[in-house]
C-alpha cells in the first residue's frame, strides 16, 4: 500500500514538474533560431534543470520523506543536510542519466522524422523514462 500511495505522489509531483520541463523546453524551442546548433540540447537542459530543482524538493520531502524518523504524514521536519546531500548527489546522476536519454531520443527522432514537433514528441520520450526513474529514486535515491 505505501508503494502505491507513493507512485500517486510521485505522479503527482512528476505532473508538475512535467508542465515546468515542457513549458520551458516549449519556449526555448521556439524563441531560439532554427539554424542554432545547440538548439535541442539548450532547450532540453535548460527545462530539466529548471524542473529538476522542484522535483527533488518535492519527491524527497513529500514523496519518499528519506532521511526522516517521522511518520509520512508529518511534513514540519527536514531530513539532516548530510542526507540531503548524498541523495542529491545520486538525483543529479539519475537526472543526467534521463537528460542524456530524453536528449538522445528526441535527436534521434528528430534526425528520422525532422517535419514531426518534438514538442509532441518529448511528452511521450518523457513517460517511457518516468517508470525507469520511480524505480530509481525509490531504490536509489532515496533508499532508507
Amino acid at each position: 500500500m505505501k508503494t502505491a500511495s507513493q507512485f500517486a505522489a510521485f505522479t503527482a509531483v512528476s505532473l508538475a514538474s512535467f508542465a515546468v520541463d515542457w513549458s520551458v523546453f516549449s519556449a526555448l524551442w521556439w524563441m531560439l533560431p532554427d539554424g542554432a546548433r545547440a538548439r535541442l540540447f539548450v532547450s532540453v537542459a535548460v527545462a530539466r534543470c529548471l524542473s529538476l530543482v522542484f522535483n527533488f524538493a518535492c519527491n524527497r520531502f513529500l514523496v519518499f520523506r528519506a532521511g526522516t524518523d517521522l511518520p509520512q504524514n508529518v511534513g514540519t521536519d527536514l531530513p539532516p543536510p548530510k542526507k540531503t546531500g548524498r541523495a542529491f548527489a545520486r538525483y543529479l546522476a539519475l537526472a543526467a542519466a534521463i537528460l542524456a536519454g530524453s536528449w538522445g531520443i528526441l535527436k534521434a527522432i528528430h534526425s528520422l522524422l525532422p517535419a514531426f514537433p518534438l514538442s509532441a514528441a518529448k511528452p511521450v520520450v518523457d513517460l517511457a523514462l518516468f517508470l525507469l526513474s520511480f524505480f530509481a529514486q525509490k531504490k536509489f535515491v532515496f533508499a532508507k
